[in-house]
């Protein structure tokens, strides 16, 4: 009895004892799967994570911030982020506040430079000039001769009339108008319109919605210009309103009928010289060197094209011909009272002012927009 329970004894202790045996095998199979599957994984993960490094570290692959871009790289990823986060508007037109400061600049510029050739225009267009700049032979004898009958009468401060509605209503609407031509570009930029009829799209687009700002700035700094030396903003306010508030915008569809064509005709002349010299249509920044004489060679030639519409819109809006004539019949009428000559007495006033004038805003702009960004 004693030796069978103790042969039994033998037995389990037997059986337990290659029990825990194989149990460690399993486990020590079981660790080496563990570890070689651990390692499995981490060598996975490094590999992965040395992808993921090396891709953010190559900023130049397209790929790695497709958020950012067609471009990829350091610029396109700040550019897109700043867009993303400081544009306004969205869907077909939308603004960025880079070319809104840059208008405002470039506007502000282009007043303080020029402002006294606007004033000769608007007093050789309206017939409001001396009578020797009325008789001059051409149109660059006629500035020179209103030139020096204004400084003689008012000084410097009469080549200066209506520059303070300038300042306050100048800037923005060049903020406008630049941001609306830039925001056309892009909203144009996906479509089968070849580029120059993107430009010359984007360019007239540009003037219908910054003109809701001009026209009333034109309608008073007009008045003030032709008028008498002590007819102050108000009063050129009062004179515009009798017939109601829409008096501001008198003539707003005659100055689209001017300035559209121009600034249609500006914009895609300018980026059609730009791309001739290599800078535009895709390149992102045009340098001075690019950017005035292409501004100066178009604004030179829109300038031009639309001086006899100019002269009958810049009459329209003063007050100087009856309401109930459009732009057309007041060409007509100055040709058939006064001759062709006084259709085009203002064209150098005008030809200086704008050329340069295209030149700075345009060159101011593109700085001022390259350096914000």
């Amino acid at each position: 009895m004693s030796q069978t329970t103790a042969g039994s004894a033998v037995a389990a202790t037997s059986r337990i004892s290659f029990l825990f045996h194989r149990i460690g095998e399993v486990s020590s199979d079981r660790g080496e799967t563990a570890l070689k599957s651990r390692e499995h994984t981490t060598s996975a993960s490094i590999t992965s994570w040395t992808s993921i490094k090396e891709k953010v570290l190559d900023l130049n692959d397209p790929t790695a911030f497709p958020a950012f871009g067609k471009s990829g790289g350091v610029e396109s990823s700040r550019e897109a982020a700043a867009d993303e986060k400081l544009a306004l508007g969205t869907g077909f037109m939308e603004y960025r506040y880079q070319e809104l400061v840059g208008g405002m600049a470039a506007g502000l510029v282009q007043d303080a430079l020029l402002h006294p050739l606007d004033v000769l225009r608007a007093r050789l267009d309206t017939g409001v000039s001396s009578a020797t700049a009325r008789s001059a032979a051409n149109p660059a004898t006629a500035l020179w001769c209103e030139a020096q009958s204004v400084a003689a009468v008012d000084g410097m401060r009469g080549l200066y009339r209506g520059y303070t509605l300038c300042l306050a209503a100048s800037a923005p609407a060049n903020a406008l108008y630049f941001g609306s031509f830039k925001a056309s570009q892009r909203a144009l930029g996906d479509t089968s319109v070849p580029a120059a009829g993107r430009d010359f799209i984007a360019g007239l687009s540009a003037e219908c919605v910054a003109s809701l700002l001009w026209t009333p700035l034109d309608v008073l700094k007009q008045r003030m210009q032709v008028g008498p030396t002590d007819l102050g903003t108000l009063g050129a306010t009062r004179d515009a309103c009798r017939v109601g508030v829409v008096g501001l915008w008198r003539g707003y569809f005659a100055g689209l009928a001017v300035w559209g064509p121009f600034s249609a005709s500006y914009f895609a002349m300018y980026e059609g010289l730009r791309r001739a010299m290599g800078s535009g249509d895709g390149a992102t920044e045009a340098s001075a060197r690019q950017s005035i004489p292409a501004g100066l060679g178009a604004g030179a030639a829109a300038a031009l094209l639309t001086q006899p519409l100019d002269c009958a819109k810049t009459r329209i809006q003063v007050g100087a011909v009856p309401r109930n004539l459009g732009l057309l019949s007041v060409m007509r009428r100055v040709y058939v009272q006064e001759g062709a000559e006084s259709l085009w007495r203002g064209g150098a006033a005008r030809t200086l002012w704008l050329t340069p004038g295209c030149a700075i805003t345009i060159t101011v702009f593109e700085a001022v927009e390259r350096l914000l960004r």
